[in-house]
């Protein structure tokens, strides 16, 4: 009788609402999920994920300086769109793209942004992922890091808020 209530009750819940920290998971997909089962091993992921890095809310609002280095599909997109009216640094990138074969970026399934004192936060889960895409994703500086989105795996990548404007991007810094 016990349990299931147990279970009834956590049925009821978003992933968001299972962790200890619900205000700042809110704004994210994986949140808003309702599971019969919950991945609990996510669950506690997540809440050491916030605890770790002292995270203080998502980071939606995160400056274009930052979404340059942790969203690749920027870099992407701007070399394309400047390759009608070029400018040099989109022509590097452009260049770099053609030279490589590189069509389009890895793909940054589930893609969530955070923010702690210290840090801005991107963080990806994707089902699939190439050994080519896994080496770009290494190269545009992302780490592996623990499972935060079930049956996928998660790549972090942290740009401290005390570099400013700096390029942390390993291929891209000269490029852009």
């Amino acid at each position: 009788m016990e349990v299931a209530s147990t279970i009834e009750i956590v049925s009821t819940k978003s992933n968001g609402e299972l962790t200890k920290y619900p205000n700042i998971f809110e704004g994210q997909y994986w949140s808003r999920g309702l599971f019969n089962d919950p991945d609990f091993e996510i669950i506690d992921n997540r809440n050491n994920f916030v605890e770790e890095f002292n995270i203080t809310k998502d980071g939606y609002n995160v400056p274009e300086y930052v979404m340059h280095q942790i969203h690749p599909q920027y870099l992407f997109d701007k070399a394309f769109k400047n390759y009608i009216h070029p400018n040099t640094k989109a022509l590097q990138i452009r260049k770099y793209f053609d030279d490589n074969n590189i069509t389009s970026k890895f793909h940054m399934d589930h893609i969530e942004y955070y923010e702690s004192n210290d840090y801005w936060i991107g963080i990806f889960s994707p089902y699939v992922m190439t050994e080519e895409d896994d080496l770009s994703a290494i190269n545009f500086g992302y780490e592996h890091y623990k499972t935060l989105y079930g049956g996928a795996k998660t790549y972090i990548k942290k740009i401290p808020k005390s570099i400013k404007y700096k390029d942390t991007n390993k291929i891209f810094k000269k490029l852009y």
